[in-house]
């Protein structure tokens, strides 16, 4: 019974305290779980990967220039105050080299269905690994309830 197995799933995600809260309101919401996975066709899975390498290099460059010789501040193609003025820029990671070469450690985003059908990266999270939390414990909530579904 779908109905259940929804009740089910919701009801493990509340008893392990999986929430998330939207900027500006106090109150937690619980986390929406579906015990049907979004099935996307692997055609369609290859363009939305090949989309999300194409940002994370565009990215890893970027930030590899804000660490290094910071030509696009130089050039005015960023504003120094954007940067400087970032609580999340680490002045003391400037020149360095990071271990293996790359200053982008880990990459998530929100993707999204526009109006038309087509697939659209909503927000790109950088610097800390909240969703592979939450696919985790998505995979568990549906393992305990669904067994070897």
């Amino acid at each position: 019974d779908l109905g259940l197995a929804r009740e089910r799933v919701q009801r493990h995600a509340e008893d392990i305290g999986t929430g998330f809260r939207i900027i500006g309101e106090s109150e937690e919401r619980p986390w929406p779980l579906s015990p049907v996975p979004l099935l996307i066709a692997a055609e369609e899975w290859r363009t939305i990967e090949a989309g999300i390498v194409q940002r994370a290099d565009l990215l890893e460059t970027v930030i590899a220039d804000l660490y290094g010789d910071a030509s696009l501040v130089a050039r005015g193609l960023i504003p120094a105050a954007l940067v400087g003025g970032s609580p999340f820029f680490l002045r003391p990671m400037a020149g360095l080299v990071p271990s293996g070469g790359h200053h982008l450690q880990f990459i998530a985003v929100d993707l999204g269905r526009g109006p038309t059908g087509e697939w659209r990266v909503l927000a790109d999270h950088l610097r800390a690994p909240a969703g592979a939390g939450y696919a985790l414990e998505n995979r568990l909530a549906i393992a305990r309830t669904l067994g070897g579904l």
